[in-house]
């Protein structure tokens, strides 16, 4: 991870991050009053809790909708030791589940936690501030070394923007990265001077009046989706699980287009289905981390093509495919099995393969971020572990050409001003344009 995060991020501050229109904090109430509300402890050593609350989370399908009081209250638990405990203290689990229920759910208000006797934190300044100052610290090896004023300084920057601003102003890298160097930097602490956090002092009446949280997670409509092998046949691409160079490209294409502002041009679409081609029908382990990585940037506005992934001959069958809960349900239940450490089960084969399937035949927002990215890791634990998914004759074009037109033009009429999508979307946009920068020149450097 902290290689990734290193290289994903060297050049972060070339991308400005855009103006924040993203989730609304402005009427939040305070922590400790939704903590008398909902019955729980404010508690920063008491990781079984936060681990707990998440795994509630993610077993309820809560990133789909966060509107049921269980949800409501397991993200309160998660945010607000998230948002108020020193970061050494919060669980990996936490930390990476956190993005995928931060947009969907209600927050509450709380800073993080006073240390007496440590130097001020510096005022928080939510611009690309915090970008900027992890890219200083990558180029000063503080991942290495922390020692230094430099270190010290664009640390304190880096911390108090995450904690203090809305989360969409840094990007995924710098967040991932703030995690890398609270390992390297810990005997930098500094004091937010906030008191009186775990005292409620809001009116009771005020505070149950709550503003109505809509869900505004639409799925994408896959439904008139062309077979991706017409749309290689039309826009002149070969689908070759082996050619990893090309894979790579078409994503770099992607983020040098500005393709997930807009997808409407020749080369977004041929770039986005050579990705969406080679990510829906390669085995996972031939994609590369980039383009697993870059995906959900361009998943919800870009044309879409249909291909299953590929059969493997001789293993067993691959599970059907529920679209519901079960793809968080089984990358929880592989969690709780240990299956990153030794995934020789049957019970962990069983998960790997639902999550497996899930995340390959349903709409890409059926499983959450942290049950992507924890599918990737279990790929690495898990190679022993293939299934057949029995569809064949995947890579020839038997659509009637003249309808297979036909359809194309309407299709291309997709309205890709996805204005209330995009208050969604764009979080993650923002996110990887900075992390995508870095990317590409490393990938050609």
């Amino acid at each position: 991870m902290k290689v990734l995060a290193t290289v994903l991020t060297a050049l972060a501050l070339v991308s400005k991050t855009y103006a924040d229109d993203g989730h609304d904090h402005s009427n939040e109430h305070k922590c400790a009053c939704e903590a008398e509300e909902f019955g729980y402890e404010i508690n920063c050593a008491n990781t079984d809790a936060m681990i707990e609350a998440m795994n509630n989370l993610q077993s309820l399908g809560c990133s789909a909708d966060c509107s049921s009081p269980e949800c409501e209250k397991n993200f309160l638990i998660v945010v607000t030791h998230h948002d108020y405990c020193p970061e050494a203290d919060i669980p990996e689990l936490v930390e990476d589940g956190f993005h995928d229920y931060d947009e969907v759910c209600i927050h509450c208000a709380i800073s993080r936690k006073s240390i007496e006797g440590a130097e001020p934190c510096p005022p928080a300044t939510c611009d690309n501030s915090g970008n900027e100052a992890y890219a200083a610290a990558i180029s000063a090896g503080c991942l290495d070394d922390c020692s230094s004023d430099e270190c010290k300084n664009a640390f304190f920057t880096l911390s108090t923007v995450h904690d203090n601003c809305d989360h969409d102003v840094i990007s995924q890298a710098a967040e991932e990265g703030l995690h890398d160097l609270e390992e390297s930097c810990p005997q930098h602490v500094c004091d937010t001077g906030v008191e009186d956090q775990l005292v409620c002092d809001e009116d009771h009446e005020d505070h149950e009046d709550h503003e109505d949280h809509e869900d505004d997670h639409d799925s994408h409509d896959h439904s008139n989706e062309h077979k991706c092998a017409c749309e290689a046949e039309e826009f002149g691409y070969e689908i070759n699980c082996a050619n990893t160079d090309a894979m790579i490209e078409a994503m770099n294409n992607l983020q040098s287009l500005g393709c997930s502002a807009d997808c409407s041009s020749p080369e977004c679409e041929k770039n986005f289905l050579i990705v969406v081609t080679h990510h829906d029908y390669c085995p996972e382990a031939d994609i590369p981390e980039l383009v697993e990585d870059g995906f959900h940037d361009y998943d919800e506005v870009c044309i879409h093509c249909a291909i299953s992934r590929k059969s493997i001959e001789g293993a067993e069958p691959c599970p059907p495919a529920t679209c519901d809960n079960s793809g968080n349900e089984a990358y929880a239940a592989a969690i709780s099995a240990g299956c990153l450490d030794d995934c020789s089960s049957d019970e962990c084969k069983n998960a790997f393969f639902t999550l497996s399937t899930v995340h390959d035949n349903c709409d890409h927002d059926v499983i959450s971020q942290a049950a992507e990215e924890g599918l990737h890791d279990l790929e690495e634990s898990c190679p022993q572990h293939v299934c057949d998914t029995g569809v064949e004759d995947q890579l020839v074009c038997d659509e009637d050409h003249e309808d297979h037109e036909d359809e194309k033009e309407d299709d291309h009429d997709h309205d890709h001003d996805h204005d209330e999508d995009k208050e969604m979307s764009s979080s993650a946009a923002r996110k990887s344009m900075i992390a995508g920068a870095a990317a590409v020149l490393a990938f050609m450097a």
